[in-house]
């Protein structure tokens, strides 16, 4: 019998609708967002799902100005995001809308 980890291989492939966790240290509060797109514009942004984080969309997990272009592509959103995060993980989550 053979295992076979296919966790690594899941993980690099990020879609619209994956949830986003995002941080720097292990002992901080983890951020999360969802990923969504594409935007008239054919932009992919992250939207904060935390509780009580600001409304809006995002490309690299801070606030951004109104005027700030999306990502052209998932792929290159996550890249952003690992640019600016030290911790950038796809989260086996499921989004409840109440």
């Amino acid at each position: 019998m053979k295992v076979i980890d296919k966790r690594t291989e899941r993980n690099n492939d990020w879609n619209v609708g994956d949830v986003v966790c995002y941080y720097n240290k292990f002992s901080e509060k983890p951020n999360y967002g969802l990923i969504v797109g594409p935007t008239g514009n054919n932009e992919y942004y992250i939207a904060f799902i935390d509780p009580g984080a600001t409304l809006g969309l995002s490309i690299n997990g801070f606030v951004l100005s109104a005027d700030t272009d999306g990502a052209s592509s998932v792929n290159q959103l996550i890249e952003t995001l690992r640019f600016n995060w030290k911790y950038v993980e796809k989260v086996n989550a499921k989004l409840v809308i109440e």
